[in-house]
């Protein structure tokens, strides 16, 4: 049963996120990292996105809770379908993700899908359906003031739908003092933390090969 949902996008501080939320006890946190190398849960996703098989408690069966894509794609379903779950809306500066878009997710759209019915095949179609086609329609992220109005457009209609006692407006940089009174837990003795520059993607999210650091992606 899921207890925290992120409504945000990607490259908006996920990785930091789900690792603070292991943290506090809320693990494990579904991720777009989790698909890889994983068929069973790629081809969940790959069922909800083409094949419209909504059935939400086996696709996060084990997850306490689940940030960036492809669950944020339904997030206003999601949030119906859990209602006692607390939503968070990981933020950045829109100039700052887009930049970061376009290093990590917008290349690898481009690669080879892999071998059709494996894992990263499922996982790419996914992705390429929800976040290029369905998001930004079509365009691959190459308008970068289309791109960045969605982007910001998102996050207004999520604060739009959801008040403050049950929605987070979240960046990395606020550390644990909002999070922690949020969700209701102690501060833990350690420093938030910080994953995943832009530097650190690993192009294997979407390609064909695994990573050691797959838990560092979007």
């Amino acid at each position: 049963m899921l207890k925290v949902i992120g409504v945000g996008y990607g490259r908006t501080g996920t990785t930091s996120l789900k690792h603070a939320l292991g943290l506090l006890g809320h693990s494990p946190c579904h991720h777009m990292s989790e698909l890889i190398d994983n068929e069973a849960l790629s081809q969940k996703w790959y069922d909800v996105t083409f094949n419209d098989n909504r059935e939400w408690n086996k696709v996060f069966e084990g997850y306490q809770a689940t940030l960036d894509w492809p669950s944020t794609s339904y997030w206003r379903e999601l949030a119906d379908y859990y209602p006692q779950a607390k939503l968070i809306l990981t933020v950045r500066d829109s100039e700052s993700w887009y930049k970061s878009m376009v290093k990590t997710v917008l290349p690898v759209m481009e690669n080879p899908l892999g071998e059709k019915g494996s894992a990263t095949w499922l996982r790419r179609m996914t992705s390429i359906k929800l976040i290029r086609n369905d998001t930004f329609n079509g365009m691959g992220l190459t308008d970068s003031k289309a791109t960045i109005q969605r982007f910001e457009q998102h996050n207004k209609e999520v604060m739009a739908t959801f008040g403050s006692e049950r929605l987070l407006v979240f960046q990395a940089q606020d550390g644990w003092g909002p999070l922690c009174n949020f969700l209701g837990v102690p501060v833990p003795d350690v420093p938030f933390p910080h994953s995943n520059s832009a530097s650190q993607f690993p192009q294997q999210l979407y390609n064909q090969q695994s990573s050691k650091n797959a838990e560092d992606a979007l």
